[in-house]
């Protein structure tokens, strides 16, 4: 596996799949999230991508940022994908509901605010 030469894309695809979530979350309403399934599995992909990409980070941190930048919950985020991996169906969907609404902002935020602090990036694409 190649080494990335610094932690940057990393922290760009974190904030696309923030993106993403945002944007499932805002086609749909508490109700159909617990109802149908749809957007609640697109969500719920994104959420595995996500911390999938902090354990990447982690492995690959060259610029220390998970050193530098403690107020990031990184060990939450990989804990929710590895829950949801692993144990997809005893997750209570309310908990991802409260997480996506009360948390991922917040999370992002914090990201964004190290890419245009350490990084000079603001504008972040769609991966897609």
């Amino acid at each position: 596996m190649l080494k990335a030469k610094s932690s940057h894309p990393h922290l760009v695809k974190m904030v696309q799949h923030m993106v993403r979530i945002s944007h499932y979350l805002s086609e749909t309403s508490q109700k159909e999230f617990f109802e149908k399934r749809l957007n609640y599995d697109a969500i719920m992909k994104q959420i595995d991508l996500l911390g999938e990409t902090v354990s990447q980070l982690v492995n690959d941190d060259q610029d220390n940022i998970t050193k530098k930048f403690i107020d990031i919950p990184w060990a939450e985020v990989r804990a929710i994908r590895n829950r949801s991996s692993h144990n997809y169906f005893s997750i209570d969907p309310n908990i991802i509901w409260k997480y996506i609404n009360d948390e991922l902002p917040d999370i992002e935020a914090g990201i964004r605010n190290i890419l245009a602090k350490r990084y000079r990036t603001t504008e972040i694409k769609d991966y897609g």
